[in-house]
């Protein structure tokens, strides 16, 4: 699941 949270995170920063 930690994998997931990290690849969440940088989606969101590329969204950003």
């Amino acid at each position: 699941m930690l994998t997931i949270t990290s690849y969440f995170g940088f989606l969101l920063a590329a969204l950003t």
